[in-house]
């Protein structure tokens, strides 16, 4: 299915078109669920989720990983996966961010939503968020938890660095369904790698 054809038509055509897309957002999920079998790294349940998301949806340029420390209130970098080149990029200083200023993240990590959607030109998106996006040359940004056992661990985002268009319904749910699956992989790798220290 990930060579079939979607672009053009209608109506039944259409309906075609969303089936194919639903399959190749499935097939993506299970590629990075059989791989992450194998996986017992932080690293690798990280790039696997970057993957993932490249797989499936196309125009994202860029999936970003961070760590959530809610004594600090900061959010720590761990991750920046370029879908298109297929590469892990080295992460770009300063790497540690304070939530006090972003709102909207500041809800999804407190559990008051389950996705912060933002588009740079957006009027409701908040000084603090769109500075934050500007800072990355970001466009749009879909921000999902990753929640394991009741406890968010910090964020995924999902970047469009080149149109301020909001994601579709089902890109966010399966955003939100393949944070969900792998937020359990990170937990178990995070609690390995502390037993191997």
């Amino acid at each position: 299915l990930m060579g079939v054809d979607i672009e053009g038509g209608d109506g039944a055509d259409g309906a075609l078109r969303e089936d194919v897309r639903l399959s190749q957002r499935l097939a993506a999920l299970y590629a990075v669920t059989a791989r992450l079998t194998a996986s017992g790294s932080v690293d690798d349940v990280l790039v696997e989720v970057g993957r993932g998301v490249g797989q499936a949806m196309p125009r994202v340029g860029e999936v970003s990983i961070a760590v959530w420390d809610p004594r600090r209130g900061v959010i720590r970098d761990v991750l920046e996966f370029r879908p298109w080149t297929n590469r892990r990029v080295p992460l770009p200083p300063p790497g540690v961010h304070s939530i006090a200023d972003l709102p909207e993240l500041s809800a999804l990590l407190l559990g008051e939503t389950m996705h912060v959607q933002s588009l740079v030109d957006d009027p409701a998106v908040s000084e603090g968020q769109r500075a934050y996006m500007l800072r990355w040359g970001w466009h749009t940004v879909l921000q999902v938890p990753l929640i394991a056992n009741g406890r968010t661990l910090g964020v995924v985002e999902i970047v469009d660095p080149f149109h301020a268009a909001p994601f579709s319904d089902d890109e966010v749910r399966f955003c939100e369904a393949l944070a969900a699956a792998r937020a359990g992989s990170l937990r178990q790798a995070q609690l390995y790698e502390r037993v191997r220290r």
